[in-house]
């Protein structure tokens, strides 16, 4: 027989992750009437074959009519992108991403969020199975609407020409999320 362990009686605490201040305010930003002339952004989070992704829909958005494309990288996919502030001022629209586990998906979002709040349009790619997770965790930050599009999981295995097709599927979606309709 094993030996029982004895705990001491004292109040369980039970977190919840919803943020205690939640951003009630929180608008999108205001989106332009099409993509010509614009800079892209691209903020990747560091996670294996988010490059490929992002950087083949700068192209696509450059054929569409955008002017530029700027790209940052993290360091890690986890935590808050120190290139918020610096993707605010020096584009015009925003691609967060890509994010194929619980927390690298928040702070893609979270990411977005921050460059939304500066005035600029974003969006966040997660893969499918954190999809759900982020656009709940999006309505708990205060903008329930942030476009949030999900990506085939795994991310990290798949050839770069799938994530490539990956990305032309995505287009038509992110830029009608970027963009005024009309």
């Amino acid at each position: 027989m094993q030996p029982t362990t004895r705990y001491p009686q004292s109040p369980l605490m039970v977190l919840s992750p919803a943020p205690s201040r939640p951003e009630d305010n929180r608008t999108s930003a205001p989106r332009p009437a099409d993509l010509g002339g614009l800079t892209v952004g691209l903020l990747d989070n560091n996670k294996p074959g988010a490059s490929v992704i992002l950087k083949h829909l700068g192209e696509l958005l450059r054929g569409r009519g955008a002017a530029e494309v700027r790209y940052w990288c993290k360091p890690h996919p986890s935590g808050p992108s120190q290139y918020v502030s610096e993707a605010a001022k020096e584009a015009d629209i925003v691609i967060s991403g890509v994010g194929d586990c619980g927390s690298c998906s928040s702070w893609s979002l979270r990411d977005a969020l921050d460059v939304e709040a500066q005035g600029r349009p974003t969006v966040t790619l997660v893969s499918q199975p954190f999809l759900q997770k982020t656009r709940i965790e999006a309505d708990a930050l205060g903008l329930a609407g942030a476009p949030i599009f999900a990506v085939e999981h795994p991310m990290a295995t798949r050839p770069d020409d799938n994530l490539r097709s990956e990305a032309e599927g995505l287009l038509e979606a992110i830029t009608t999320s970027l963009v005024r309709a009309g």
